[in-house]
Formats: structure tokens, sequence, C-alpha cells
């Protein structure tokens, strides 16, 4: 049986963009005035692809370094969840079973 559409299981995808630590920022004012750390926003992914259930939880898929490549992989994620079994599509993205099922 192939799956469902998103909306059947309560699923959404959305590309967002990771949320600042505020500490990590602060850290790394202090450390770069002290001595030249590297700082620990290097190397961040850009943006986020991540799948929400009905509860709102979320849960990341892929960190990404643009929008465009984000919202690229979004659709090659929504293409492979049409068309492959639910449980196969969780185990390639490491979606823990039960996710879609929380209410």
């Amino acid at each position: 049986m192939a799956v469902p559409e998103l909306k059947q299981r309560g699923l959404r995808l959305e590309v967002k963009k990771p949320t600042v630590s505020w500490i990590s920022v602060l850290v790394d004012l202090v450390g770069t005035g002290a001595g030249g750390m590297v700082s620990s926003c290097e190397g961040k992914p850009a943006c986020i692809v991540v799948v929400i259930n009905r509860s709102g939880k979320h849960h990341v898929l892929a960190d990404l370094a643009s929008i465009d490549e984000a919202e690229g992989v979004m659709s090659k994620v929504e293409l492979e969840l049409s068309s492959t079994f639910f449980d196969t599509w969780c185990s390639r993205y490491d979606v823990p079973s039960g996710f879609a099922d929380v209410r």
C-alpha cells in the first residue's frame, strides 16, 4: 500500500531557519574578544527541513546551506513520502516510530 498524503497522517513539512542560541552568541562575543576563539556559529546550517506532527513536535530531516537547497530537499522528501511505504520513509529519514500517531 502506498503512503497516504501528509495531511491524512497529520504531518506537514516546513523549511525553517534554526533558532539562535543567545548563550552561544554571548560565548562567541566573549571568546573572540579574549584571544580569537573560533565562532560557534561557523558551519551552522542556514536552514533546516522539518516534519511537524499533530501536536506540533518537530523532527529535523535535513540541515542545509541555503533556502533554495532546503526547498529542493523538501520537494524530494514529499515525493518520496507519496511514492513509498510510510515505515520505509520513516527509516530513511530517521523519523521515530509513532511520531505521526501523536495526538
